[in-house]
């Protein structure tokens, strides 16, 4: 009965601890990086109440029989096994996944290893974890290093004293503007804008302490960025009181010497850019134009409407070129009226047919044909134009003696225009006068459209006068036959639309200049705000000055100093062991080596077996919930049951006491 009262104790004892290695669990279900504990149980020793016999052929074997003293802890083990990640968004939260363990030393040089990534820099620099222990691997750049055991601390060169600056492609082209003193007052931005309301040559500066907006009168001229930059700069003085502390800003062009915009061959003009076409944004095709001062008046009412084609100009040499000839010349057979102008030695040529029965426009064309290089002109009407044809210049004419008597009835008079003949027939009644005969004639003449001449009376003779000019023959006259005697001719006649020179197209006789198409002068400056950055006055750098820093599957740990450089701070190694689960647990889920665990073998993380880095997790608590409950469940019993062998082996004793009396 003692036997199973200890075996009871023995039991109870047992069931204690595991119940305490499930208590720890629960009490560690949300420690990152916690790995759970498992009790195990294995019986003490026994006495032996009988042995084991052999059997013979005479009796047969007999099994040994021993009594048992109950059971004790064979072991309490660390389940290594992994875990789940949990998402924190902290780039210095870091997971392990996969094998491994991150390598800590506390100030006395003790060394722990521990899968809780919670890491973060301190005050001076130095990667720790919570407790402060320093994470251990290789310090600074690592390249061409294997794995270590150094403490990893940020270590900075100091910053040089720089002025602020920016480099900005603008259009394609890139331009520097660099403020002149070592300071963070020039960290601003720049804007340009114009603004007519200005006065001519005006620049104006808005001044803050984030930036500064330059405005300009669009027509102000700038042959090079010196006077760009003397023009700004004045401007900023004035509007800030006196010098700027970032003191006076410097525009440069910094791209391929053959882009460089203020060269004499790519500026637009001798005098330099205009203030609109350095800010302009308007990079497509600038179109030219042909303008005259007079219009109507020329060739019934054709001018240019100051369109051009997009490659106008493109075979121009001089400087302007010059409108030195505009033509008109019609064609009889075809009804057709062809144009041509000179500039700057090019021809241009376009026609106006009598189909064209309204006003519109048509286009003079380089060579007559090109389909880029052509101006745009404005028309009348076909009639119009050859109304204003047939009343240009001196037509041929003829005047003849009226004759001495009135032609009887029946008489006739026939005209000739040098291709037809038409016959006009005296009515029989005759006319009561030579007077009232001729003037009778004229209205005939006049009253027919197809004739190609007209009638009028000069001091009681017959006018006849062809309606077309050039060299259209003089109409004649016949009476009864007899051809009538000219009182005077004027033979021939000028050409109509005589050839204008360029000095014909303007009111101040000189040749109108045309402008060619050309591409864009525009250099984009209000397209984007210069951002002028990188302004200090030097000193040293702190970890505090160290911005979006990242470490990367391998455990490189990098960042970006208070230049914008990136810098390599380190990696972090890992360290493996042949049996993990017999690590020593330390405390604040760190463990050490222990005689069984093995030597920690260093490596980096992903290399060798160990799993890689994922920044901005942390890995949860290996612990089972429901294997725990279930696990208390059992223990419980276990315990209660224990303690019944102890209640009921009282009970037996009592028992026996009891015999005596």
């Amino acid at each position: 009965m003692v036997r199973s009262m200890y075996s009871g104790v023995s039991g109870l004892r047992s069931h204690q601890t595991r119940m305490d290695t499930i208590g720890n669990n629960i009490a560690n279900v949300n420690t990152y990086g916690f790995k759970s504990g498992r009790t195990t149980f294995r019986d003490i020793y026994y006495q032996s109440v009988r042995t084991a016999s052999q059997p013979t052929n005479a009796v047969g074997g007999v099994n040994p029989s021993s009594v048992g003293y109950g059971s004790q802890v064979g072991s309490v083990d660390l389940m290594m096994g992994r875990s789940t990640f949990s998402m924190t968004d902290q780039t210095m939260d870091l997971a392990i996944d996969g094998d491994g363990f991150f390598q800590v030393e506390d100030e006395a040089g003790n060394k722990y290893y521990t899968r809780a990534g919670m890491l973060g820099f301190d005050a001076a620099g130095n990667l720790v974890d919570m407790q402060g222990n320093f994470v251990l691997g290789i310090n600074g750049d690592p390249t061409g290093k294997a794995p270590g055991s150094d403490r990893i601390q940020v270590v900075l060169p100091p910053v040089p004293a720089t002025p602020s600056s920016v480099v900005q492609s603008v259009n394609g082209k890139e331009f520097t503007i660099t403020a002149e003193k070592n300071t963070t007052d020039g960290n601003l931005n720049f804007n340009f804008s114009t603004d007519s309301s200005l006065a001519d040559g005006e620049v104006k500066a808005s001044i803050s302490s984030t930036g500064i907006i330059i405005t300009m009168h669009p027509d102000n001229m700038y042959k090079n960025l010196t006077e760009f930059n003397t023009a700004i700069n004045q401007a900023i003085t004035t509007a800030n009181g006196g010098p700027h502390p970032a003191g006076n800003f410097t525009v440069a062009y910094t791209g391929a010497a053959a882009d460089d915009p203020f060269t004499t061959t790519n500026m637009p003009r001798p005098e330099g850019y205009r203030a609109s076409e350095i800010v302009s944004v308007d990079y497509s095709i600038q179109l030219g134009k042909v303008n005259f001062s007079t219009t109507d008046s020329i060739f019934g009412g054709v001018y240019p409407t100051g369109k051009v084609g997009n490659t106008f100009g493109e075979k121009f040499t001089s400087t302007p070129p010059e409108v030195t000839k505009f033509e008109c010349a019609y064609d009889d057979t075809n009804s057709t009226f062809t144009f041509t102008m000179e500039i700057d030695g090019i021809t241009y040529e376009g026609t106006v047919d009598n189909s064209k029965s309204g006003s519109g426009k048509f286009m003079l064309r380089r060579d007559g044909i090109s389909e880029t290089d052509y101006v745009e002109m404005a028309r009348p009407s076909f009639g119009t134009i050859f109304d204003a044809y047939q009343d240009t210049g001196t037509k041929a004419a003829g005047t003849y003696t009226a004759p001495g008597a009135v032609v009887p009835g029946g008489g006739t008079y026939a005209i000739s225009d040098g291709t037809t003949t038409t016959t006009f027939n005296v009515p029989a009644a005759g006319h009561g006068s030579v007077a009232a005969q001729m003037s009778w004639l004229v209205d005939q003449i006049n009253a027919n459209s197809t004739l190609t001449y007209t009638a009028s009376l000069d001091s009681g003779n017959l006018v006849l006068t062809n309606k077309l000019a050039g060299t259209a023959a003089n109409p004649t006259l016949n009476v009864n036959g007899t051809p009538a005697t000219a009182a005077s001719t004027v033979a021939g006649a000028n050409p109509l639309f005589p050839p204008l020179t360029g000095a014909d197209l303007t009111n101040d006789g000189s040749n109108p200049a045309a402008i060619a198409s050309g591409p864009s002068f525009a250099m984009g400056f209000s397209s984007t705000s210069f951002a002028l950055r990188g302004g200090t006055e030097g000193g040293p750098q702190t970890v505090a000055d160290m911005t979006e820093i990242y470490v990367a599957p391998n455990g490189i740990v990098s960042g970006k100093d208070a230049q914008g450089k990136e810098v390599i701070i380190g990696r972090i190694d890992l360290a493996t062991f042949a049996n993990p689960a017999g690590l020593n647990q330390a405390g604040s889920s760190n463990y050490t080596v222990s005689a069984n665990s093995g030597e920690a073998q260093l490596t980096q993380a992903g290399m060798n077996g160990s799993g890689q880095l994922v920044s901005g997790t942390l890995e949860l608590s290996n612990v089972d919930l429901s294997r725990e409950f279930s696990d208390m469940i059992t223990t419980q019993r276990g315990y209660q049951a224990n303690s019944r062998i102890i209640t009921v082996s009282d009970t037996m004793l009592e028992e026996l006491i009891n015999l005596k009396r």
